[in-house]
């Protein structure tokens, strides 16, 4: 790929949903680290709330926006597959998570594991999914971003951590 090239696809990649999904992911890798970090509760249960509700809100999207797009070409089903099986994977963390502010004993660990479980799905989402997308549906990535942008407003005024 010569350079133009490959400005060219860093320009396409900018006005599109799984760029917005990306940009969304990589703040979620700050918040896990900033979680490790910080020593105050209280800055852990708001980093850890913003976290989760953000993270269901981005798995929703995926669910309703991207994978029915992948569904629809036989050769891309298995990673729609690999992907709802992510999310289940994600989704059980964050019920242990949920179900823990009860019992802070083991609060902080699952955070942890929640971290390792998505860090896994994003290089996963990096090198297969996003570049699946982008190479066969660029017209509708574009389109679904304005859709994409406009339901997570929607869910996050209406989500809240439990």
């Amino acid at each position: 790929m010569n350079i133009s090239q490959r400005n060219a696809s860093t320009t396409h990649a900018a006005l599109d949903a799984a760029t917005l999904l990306n940009a969304d992911h990589i703040k979620f890798e700050k918040w896990i680290d900033q979680f490790k970090l910080q020593s105050d509760i209280d800055q852990k249960r708001t980093i850890s709330s913003d976290l989760i509700r953000e993270l269901y809100v981005d798995m929703e999207l995926e669910a309703r926006l991207l994978l029915p797009l992948l569904d629809n070409v036989h050769l891309l089903q298995k990673i729609a597959r690999t992907v709802r099986d992510s999310h289940l994977s994600l989704q059980k963390f964050i019920t242990k998570i949920q179900e823990a502010c009860r019992n802070d004993a083991f609060y902080d660990e699952f955070i942890y594991q929640l971290g390792r479980e998505f860090r896994r799905y994003r290089f996963h989402e990096v090198l297969v999914v996003f570049p699946a997308l982008r190479e066969n549906f660029p017209a509708e990535l574009a389109t679904i971003m304005v859709e994409m942008q406009a339901l997570k407003d929607e869910l996050l005024g209406g989500t809240r951590p439990g």
